[in-house]
Parts: structure tokens; C-alpha cells; sequence
């Protein structure tokens, strides 16, 4: 009796240790599945055809309601996983009624930014490890340190603007270290080997392009400060557009 007792005891623990890792694991092909619709929604919504703005916007709404069907059981636990979902409703209704009522479609874009942010959080709060999250967190300090230098000259670039600079670069840089040693599954994304290699690419380019501002920076000459600075965008980008699914739109 006893040993029966303890069968069916080590059964049920490994069914529910299954069913967690195959929840687990849906999760994340959930996550890329709206991710290869909600990142061409962000990067049309930062260019001017409106058309294709309008319908990745559509698209990555339409996902996100497919995204929350499956996933209801896991998020319903947390009031406050509720609560961020309940934000992302709301920005991508108001990003839908913003790419069709204005000739611009800037404003969808800054709002759809709303939406990544707010999936991080939720991430972070239920200890999921996504790649693509570390992608959100370098943007921030990265962002800042384009913004800040865009524009300025040797001249005008400010002590206040250079501490700023140096402030966002201590971030970035340990922000994309932490991106350079995530781990990454290629097959999540459908990612092939010719793709893969675009990606590693990519980021070591963009390490590149870090190692001379980390240079500039040590260096302390405000035009190449600026120059670097502008220089850690590019790749970062094209990285980050890659997972996206664009064949929709071409």
C-alpha cells in the first residue's frame, strides 16, 4: 500500500512539474507570437505609410487578444499582472484610434513603446527570462544617450550634458552585456542559421560601437563623444527588427 501511495505520489508531482514546463514553454512561443507582429507595428508606426501603420497595428491587437485567450489561466493568479494587462488594453486601443485619426503616425508609436515597457514589468514580476527583454532594457539608456548628443556640436554639448551621457553609458553598457550573454533559442523566433548569424552579427557590431564611445568617453573629446554616440543606434536596431515578421507588409 505504501508503495502504491508513493507511485501515484511521484506520478502527480511529475504531471504537474509537466504541465508547468509545458505552460512554461507555450508561454514564451506566445510571447514571440505577438512579438513578430508587435515590433513591425512599432517600427511602421515610426515611418509614413500609413496603410501598412494601420494594419500592424490591427494585427498586433488582433494577437494580443489571441495572446491573452491562451494565457488567461496563467495571468488570472495576479491582480497586479491584471492591472498591466488591462494597461496594454489600453494602449493598443488608443494606438488603433490613433494611426487612423491622424495623418502622422508618430503619436501610435510613442504609445505603442508603452507596450514592451509594460511587458517587462510583467516578466520581471513572474521571473520569466525572455530575450527580447533585454532588448527593451538597453533601449532606455541607449535612447537617452542618442537624444542627448543628437544635434549638439563640440560647443554646445554641455558639462550637464556629458555627465548625462556618462550616466546612461554606465547603464547601457552593462544592460548590453547582459544582452551579449542571455541565452537565446533560435527556434523560438524561427530563427534559420542564415538569420542567426545576422543577429550575431549584429551584435557584435554594436559592441563595436560601444567599445568607441566606452573609448571617447575615456578619451573625454566632446566630437567624438558625439560622433560615438550617434554611432550605437544602427545595429541596435536592425538587431531588433529582426524579430519581427515583415512579410506581411512587404
Amino acid at each position: 500500500m505504501r508503495k502504491y501511495f508513493l507511485l501515484v505520489l511521484a506520478t502527480g508531482l511529475f504531471l504537474s512539474v509537466s504541465a508547468v514546463v509545458w505552460a512554461a514553454g507555450q508561454l514564451e512561443k506566445d510571447m514571440a507570437a505577438f512579438d513578430k507582429v508587435y515590433i513591425p507595428a512599432l517600427a511602421l508606426t515610426s515611418q509614413t505609410n500609413k496603410a501598412a501603420a494601420e494594419k500592424a497595428v490591427k494585427l498586433t491587437a488582433d494577437q494580443w487578444m489571441q495572446f491573452k485567450k491562451n494565457n488567461a489561466a496563467f495571468f488570472g493568479k495576479n491582480a497586479a499582472d491584471q492591472a498591466d494587462l488591462a494597461v496594454i488594453d489600453q494602449l493598443i486601443t488608443d494606438a488603433e484610434r490613433s494611426v487612423r485619426v491622424n495623418e502622422k503616425t508618430d503619436e501610435a508609436h510613442e504609445i505603442l513603446e508603452g507596450v514592451r515597457n509594460t511587458l517587462l514589468k510583467i516578466r520581471q514580476r513572474n521571473s520569466i527570462d525572455y530575450y527580447i527583454d533585454y532588448t527593451t532594457k538597453f533601449h532606455e539608456p541607449m535612447e537617452a544617450i542618442v537624444l542627448t548628443a543628437k544635434g549638439r556640436t563640440a560647443e554646445t554639448l554641455t558639462d550637464t550634458m556629458l555627465l548625462k551621457i556618462r550616466d546612461n553609458f554606465k547603464v547601457a553598457q552593462q544592460d548590453w552585456k547582459n544582452l551579449q550573454n542571455a541565452s537565446f533559442d533560435p527556434a523560438l523566433f524561427s530563427f534559420d542559421a542564415k538569420k542567426d548569424a545576422q543577429r550575431q552579427a549584429y551584435i557584435r557590431a554594436e559592441t563595436e560601437a560601444m567599445d568607441r564611445l566606452k573609448n571617447a568617453l575615456e578619451n573625454g573629446d566632446k566630437g567624438s563623444i558625439i560622433k560615438a554616440s550617434m554611432g550605437i543606434k544602427a545595429n541596435f536596431v536592425n538587431l531588433f527588427l529582426l524579430f519581427g515578421d515583415f512579410g506581411k507588409f512587404k
